[in-house]
């Protein structure tokens, strides 16, 4: 019965971490086709509403209020005004990465010397 919860929760944890990715991932290609970055959508859609009259009345407006930029080193995100910033090289992740390393190291040189 414990094994089968374990099963389920972790499948539950991969559909809701897949779903998160898929969702970032459809935010980045809508922001980057919709409000490139340094163009806001209000001035987009006045630009195109005056430029081709009648016929794009009904323009896309981006009106999310999170966007989120792809850029060469990591990602911006804006939640309105506010700007986040996220580095593909982070100094946290760095850190998790190096504890997990010395941890299996240790645990390999255990299992060699007291095990095998």
């Amino acid at each position: 019965m414990k094994s089968r919860n374990f099963w389920f929760t972790l499948y539950t944890i991969l559909l809701i971490g897949l779903v998160f990715i898929f969702l970032t991932e459809i935010n980045v290609e809508n922001t980057k086709a919709l409000s490139p970055i340094g163009i806001s959508s209000e001035d987009n859609f006045q630009m195109v509403s005056s430029e081709f009259g009648k016929d794009f009345e009904n323009f896309i407006q981006d009106k999310a209020k999170v966007k989120i930029y792809d850029e060469e080193d990591g990602r911006l995100i804006k939640f309105g005004d506010v700007n986040l910033k996220i580095k593909k090289k982070s100094e946290f992740l760095e850190g998790i990465k190096e504890k997990i390393i010395n941890i299996t190291e240790s645990l390999d040189t255990f299992i060699s010397e007291n095990i095998l």
